[in-house]
């Protein structure tokens, strides 16, 4: 991978087109991740995240559209370890005060296109959030399975039925939301 690493927070985002919020970007099929000086934690947050961009789109595909962006951000989060805890209570906090979203919004939605920084934040936590589900719940097995359902060009759906015991993406939303309410 090439990393770019811009003087500041404008010439990053004048080179990238990010939006203000972002602390990175990554190209993944040409492996090319974008970033700027004193991001705190750079090696320990961004760096993986965008890394983890690259490797999951290498194994599912570059130029698959059956990858939903909750799913690819909530990979690369996952590589975040110390933001896990974080963004699993920023979640079970939005299930208390209903600003919790379903996984079915997540799926046709974009944080690129999001100005709000704290729904911005919820869709980060609550992609992580469903991540961490699956692997603890079903274990690494069963997720690698899901990708490779994704990866031999499998819609959603059918990556869900043929790897969790969910026949749609409304059974694992509630599934998931239930685990977190009692977790």
């Amino acid at each position: 991978a090439k990393i770019y690493i811009y003087d500041d927070p404008q010439g990053y985002q004048a080179a990238t087109g990010q939006p203000a919020w972002s602390m990175g970007s990554v190209v993944p099929k040409d492996k090319v991740i974008s970033a700027f000086p004193g991001i705190r934690g750079f090696f320990e947050t961004i760096l993986p995240h965008e890394i983890g961009h690259i490797i999951f789109r290498e194994f599912v595909g570059f130029d698959n559209n059956s990858l939903p962006i909750w799913l690819d951000e909530g990979v690369a989060c996952y590589q975040e370890k110390f933001r896990r805890p974080m963004a699993i209570k920023l979640v079970k906090d939005a299930i208390k005060e209903n600003r919790f979203v379903s996984l079915e919004w997540l799926s046709n939605i974009s944080p690129q296109v999001m100005k709000d920084a704290q729904i911005v934040n919820l869709f980060y936590a609550e992609a992580i959030s469903i991540v961490d589900y699956l692997i603890e719940e079903f274990g690494k097995a069963d997720f690698v399975f899901f990708c490779q359902a994704l990866r031999d060009k499998r819609n959603l759906e059918e990556a869900i039925r043929s790897s969790y015991p969910f026949e749609n993406i409304k059974e694992l939303d509630a599934a998931w939301q239930r685990y977190l309410k009692y977790e």
